[in-house]
This record gives structure tokens, sequence and C-alpha cells, in this order.
């Protein structure tokens, strides 16, 4: 099978450029670039924010239905079960929730972001994808270092005793994540070629992350950094050796898992003196270790999508009656704990398997295109799946690393293989190899 380089598949450059607008305002909105800026200065325009999601969500899904009828329910159903089934028991779960109509409410946004996900993926080949995104990401990292020495009562805050950046970011651990995207994307696209002017641009991208990364002294952003880097270099090797793709995941899994192990081992003597960190996980085991206690008071059901976490002031009552925390916790710190604490330990499994399918598929797809933004696929979704070892970042509505992470694997499917002879250009002919 020969890969695809075709340009978008949109029916035409009126949709591709929609395409394109539409992913950028979600860039912005989904990264709380947007949010956090307006909530400090103008609070009372935030819940317009709301309304400008809703709206998305319906252009989504009415360009959707225009340019690919059921085509692209049809590939879901065929291609990302999965994933619907996870869907489908969220927006259920409203039915047994503490909160039900919160839970609602949660699910719906969950639904529409998976939706502009799946829009974004359909109708932006990966080059432009991505490429999108790097200059979206590094223009936000610009601000987000002005903000520091300009406004630092909004891009500055207290952690441990210190002052670390959060920038125009909700906190300090999305600030090192998105330092750890923009970074690992300025590094592959240095891989492509490019003009001195984009080569200069590059490096001014990758040395802002570097800086961003540091300064937001987010430890989990710095392994996830290294992991995805480890894959990569992993991928590489195995491609002049001319492995399978069963021993390249294999082989991946056990270098990924040496350098945890190692990076574990000496974690107290260089990671958290660099970033200035106390070892001590501030205050995540409890979480993890309360949030299991919920999870077997509920195993089969869960609390409901969106009751026990990230509280608002209405619902703040919920984690106070259910849990002993002596402060408001937002997240479970565990992507997969926090999945199972809401729809259940059968359903976090679920998860779990759809997150190994999706990443096996990126897999396939990059030893096709062997390209330096295919590999940048893997990379992210490893350093993802790895931030969520501490930080809970699955299944999270309106978070724009849960959209990247659906739609980027799809994009790239898309355009990994070229489709049989009558076949819809909608649905990937790599999907044929599972």
């Amino acid at each position: 099978m020969q890969p695809s380089h075709s340009s978008d598949s949109s029916d035409s450059p009126g949709a591709s450029a929609l395409a394109t607008a539409l992913w950028v305002i979600v860039i912005l909105l989904g990264s709380s670039g947007v949010q956090e800026p307006l909530i400090y200065f103008a609070p009372a325009a935030t819940p317009l924010l709301t309304l400008l999601w809703l709206g998305l969500y319906a252009i989504a899904l009415f360009a959707l239905l225009r340019q690919s009828g059921v085509d692209w329910l049809i590939w879901l159903l065929r291609f990302r079960l999965l994933i619907l089934l996870v869907l489908l028991v969220t927006m259920g779960s409203a039915l047994w929730a503490i909160d039900a109509k919160l839970s609602m409410q949660r699910s719906v946004h969950l639904l529409g972001s998976c939706t502009l996900a799946i829009y974004a993926g359909f109708f932006l080949n990966i080059d432009r994808l991505l490429s999108t995104l790097l200059w979206t990401a590094s223009a936000l990292l610009a601000l987000s270092i002005a903000a520091v020495f300009t406004l630092p009562e909004l891009s500055v805050q207290a952690y441990e005793g210190d002052q670390v950046w959060r920038g125009v970011f909700a906190n300090k651990n999305t600030l090192g994540f998105w330092s750890t995207m923009t970074l690992m994307l300025a590094l592959f696209f240095q891989l492509k070629e490019q003009t001195l002017g984009n080569r200069l641009l590059l490096l001014s991208c990758t040395l802002m992350a570097l800086l961003a990364l540091y300064e937001s002294k987010s430890a989990t952003s710095v392994v996830a950094l290294i992991a995805g880097c480890t894959v990569t270099l992993i991928l590489s090797a195995c491609k002049k050796l001319q492995l399978s793709m069963v021993q390249q995941a294999l082989l991946s899994v056990l270098g990924l898992g040496t350098v945890l192990l190692l990076l574990q081992a000496i974690d107290t003597h260089w990671l958290n003196a660099l970033l200035g960190r106390s070892g001590n996980l501030t205050g995540r085991s409890e979480v993890w270790a309360q949030t299991t206690a919920l999870i077997m008071e509920r195993p089969f059901s869960g609390y409901g999508y969106g009751n026990l976490w990230n509280p608002t002031e209405d619902s703040m009552w919920i984690q106070q009656n259910h849990t002993n925390f002596s402060w408001i916790v937002y997240h479970a710190h565990n992507g997969l704990l926090q999945v199972a604490s809401e729809i259940g330990l059968f359903m976090a499994a679920v998860t779990a398997m759809y997150l190994a399918q999706q990443l096996l598929e990126s897999i396939h797809s990059h030893n096709q295109l062997q390209t330096p933004t295919s590999l940048f696929v893997i990379a992210f979704s490893v350093a993802f799946l790895l931030s969520n070892y501490s930080e809970a970042r699955l299944l999270i509505n309106r978070d724009i690393f849960w959209i990247l992470y659906l739609a980027m694997p799809i994009s790239l499917l898309r355009f990994s293989a070229a489709p049989r002879p009558g076949e819809a250009a909608l649905v990937p002919a790599v999907s044929r190899a599972y």
C-alpha cells in the first residue's frame, strides 16, 4: 500500500478554510489561553464562552453532515467503536449520577469536544493540522512569557513556597505540557525541509518552550518530554533495523519502561532538584488513595461523569460529602483512576483498550508514511498517556489535549494509504490491516 499524499479531503477550498479557522478557535479556547485572560479582565463575559463552544459544536456537526453525509458515522462505528461505547456510557451516567443535571451538561460538552476533534481529523490533513497548532501554540507561549513580565498577578502562581509560571493558562502544569508539546512540534518540524527564515522561527519556538517548561516547574511534563523523545528514537532505530510493527511496539514498551524506571530511581537526585520540587508528589498519594476508595464504593457505575471533579461553587458539596480532602481537588491526578471513579472500572478498562488501539494504529501509519509529522503523533501520544500518570487528561471536555489526542490519529490514518478503487476516501485503507 502506498501513502496518499493528497491535499485536504474537504470538498472545496472554502471547506478547508472553514476547518482551519475552526481549528484555530478550538486551540485558543481549549488551551484556556483565552479563558484565563477573560476571567481576569472581564469575568462577566465568561458565560459567553459556553455559547461559543455550543456554536462550534453545531458548526462542526453541520459541516460533517453536509460534506460527508453519514460516512463519518460509519467510519466511527468501524474503527472507533470503543471510544463510542465510552461516550455512550458517559452520557448515560447522568441516570445514576449524584447531580444528573451537571453530569448531562458536562457530557454534552464532552460529546461536542469529540465532534470537533473528529471534524478536524477528517478535514485537515496532518501537516496542516500540526502546522496550525505549532504557530498558534507558539503565539500563546510568547503571550505567556510577555504576561509574566507585564501581568505577574495573572501569569505567576505560588507553588510549594516558590513562584512559578503559568502564563495565560489555567495552571502551571497546563503551561508545562503546552511547552512540551510545542517543543516537540518545533523539533520535528526542523526535520522537514524549511527555509532559513522558518528555521529561525522554529528555533525561537524551541527556546521559548524550553524557558516556559523550566519556569513552570512541571515535573510531569519534563518526564513526558523525555518519554516521547525516547520512543521516537527507538522507532527511528527500528526503521533502520527493519523490525515488524509488533517488534517495534515491544521494543518501545521495554525501552520506555527502562527509561521510566531510571527516572524514578534518580528522581530525587536531579529532577526534583532541577525543578525545585520536594519529591513528595504534592498530595497526589492522598488523592489516589481516596479516589481508589471511591471506586471501590461504586466499582461498576462510578459517581457520574463530571460530578466529583473540577468542582464549582454549586457542585462543591459533592466532593465535600464524599471525600475527606482538606483542600479543593480539581482532578484525580490520574487519568484512568478519574475515569473509573466517574463511569466505573469496566469502562476504564475499555478506555485503556482504546488507548492501546490508537497507539498501535499510529505506529502502523508511521511505518507507511515515515514522516516527521507521523513520528510526532506517536511522540505526543506517548507524552499525553504518560502525563495521565499524575494528571487527569482523559475524557476532559473542552480540553485541547484530549481533542488533539483524538484528532491527530484520525487525520494520520486518512492519509496513510490510498483507498481501493471505488472506496470512499473517508475510510482509511490502513484500517484494513486490523
